[in-house]
């Protein structure tokens, strides 16, 4: 309700005292779960064909999968020289943390079939600064497109969904849509394909070392955590490690507790006889 959160406002503001509608209950908001089929994908990239900034910017949300408001503020100091990826700054990202984005070469046709004005910085501009006309620009695309009862957000949950039946990992897929907090280096690497070769051939993130005996590539333990958020070793290779650590430990203490005994021990004398432990038949039996 608008006017719960604008009472919510002025008593923060200590304009009034107390907010009316605080005890009038909330109507409960649906959760949207409209996923575009192949078809409806299909009508509305050919009827965003036009030099527009619209148009561009539906067929970036497609491509990225990022939100209305991040691709239509997208400015060209975001972009790299080659126009192959777009870092979103934290002032501009939902989760307040910078967001690496590669870019397809669909999506560098796209960004290098834009005019670039002198006036503004922005790649998608509108009349006035920011595009800003949603309502009337995505009435005529429903019309030319045949498509209704979308909205430019549900574009982002079909790439989600699209991602999956395509087999990408979900963490992948999070950190493409910059769904979680901080983006792994190492999984921001993977994707952008800035990928280094182990001795075995396989592919792994620049600094995060494969382990050349696991046919899945499971990292060893210890190299999970170079990069921070990078996947850590199975629970299995994380036991096996803690057991030669510890075995390690036992052995070098023993091998101390050993060395400082005889250096304590008293020297015998040559006519002094030294006295042999009993030996546990039953230890040896077993």
């Amino acid at each position: 309700m608008a006017a719960r959160a604008l009472f919510s406002w002025a008593v923060k503001r200590g304009t009034i005292p107390s907010n009316p509608f605080e005890r009038v209950p909330a109507a409960a908001t649906a959760r949207r779960d409209r996923v575009l089929s192949d078809d409806e994908i299909r009508a509305i990239w050919n009827a965003t064909k036009g030099m527009g900034s619209f148009d561009a910017i539906v067929r970036s949300l497609l491509l990225t999968g990022q939100r209305r408001e991040e691709v239509s503020g997208l400015t060209w100091g975001e972009l790299d020289a080659g126009l192959s990826a777009w870092t979103l700054p934290a002032a501009r990202s939902k989760n307040g943390k910078p967001h690496l984005i590669p870019l397809s070469p669909q999506m560098e046709a796209i960004l290098g079939a834009q005019t670039r004005a002198r006036e503004t910085d922005l790649v998608f501009p509108g009349e006035r600064g920011v595009f800003s006309s949603w309502s009337k620009s995505k009435d005529r695309l429903n019309h030319r497109a045949g498509v209704t009862c979308w909205t430019l957000h549900d574009l982002c949950r079909t790439v989600a969904t699209g991602l999956q039946r395509l087999g990408v990992r979900l963490e992948v897929t999070e950190a493409v849509l910059n769904h979680i907090a901080a983006v792994a280096p190492a999984l921001l690497a993977s994707i952008k394909g800035t990928l280094g070769r182990t001795r075995s051939g396989r592919r792994s993130a620049p600094g995060v070392r494969m382990s050349p005996r696991s046919s899945r590539g499971a990292m060893r333990p210890g190299a999970s955590r170079r990069f921070g958020g990078a996947p850590r070793a199975p629970a299995r290779a994380r036991k096996r490690y803690a057991i030669c650590e510890r075995d390690c430990a036992l052995n070098s203490g023993e091998r101390a507790e050993k060395k400082a005994g005889k250096s304590a021990a008293p020297s015998l004398g040559a006519n002094s006889r030294k006295t042999r432990q009993p030996v546990c038949t039953a230890r040896i039996g077993r």
